[in-house]
């Protein structure tokens, strides 16, 4: 997702890596950070996701695993490429465990398992989700108000 690369593209510089990130650039990616993460909050709160089906909902069955998808292949491609040698595949690890840590600490674990054991069949930055359909909470709740509150779609934390 693009809000996703956004939220990661300065751990893919050699200026964020050596200490080097002008102080208003790097003010400008963590505020770029901390709205993305207000945007996916507030969509989630207001917003379902239709899956075969079923109501999900959005932070937990799309923008967490998101996430998580992009950094871990962030690192494959750096260890598969190693394009950049400006920085190593360690210091983006250190990185991204940083990152996740102070923006993301409820993903932090399910980070670190695609970090250390990636999946050899994820290859590529493609989107390999379930297919969706974006349903309104509101509305949702007017046709089957038994369905969104009694457990099975998880309220959107505020």
């Amino acid at each position: 997702m693009l809000g996703d690369l956004l939220e990661l593209s300065c751990l893919l510089t050699r200026r964020y890596h050596s200490k080097e990130m002008a102080e208003a650039e790097l003010a400008e990616q963590q505020h770029v950070t901390r709205m993305w993460i207000v945007f996916k909050r507030e969509f989630s709160r207001r917003q379902l996701l239709l899956i075969d089906g079923q109501l999900h909902d959005p932070q937990r069955a799309l923008f967490n695993p998101s996430v998580v998808d992009l950094a871990a292949k962030l690192v494959q491609y750096k260890e598969v490429l190693d394009i950049d040698r400006a920085f190593t595949l360690k210091k983006l690890r250190t990185g991204l465990l940083a990152h996740f840590k102070k923006y993301h600490p409820s993903l932090l674990e399910m980070l670190q398992k695609r970090l250390y054991a990636p999946d050899p069949s994820a290859v590529g930055l493609l989107y390999t989700g379930p297919s969706f359909t974006v349903v309104n909470r509101e509305e949702a709740m007017a046709v089957d108000p038994i369905v969104v509150t009694a457990g099975k779609v998880p309220v959107a934390s505020n």
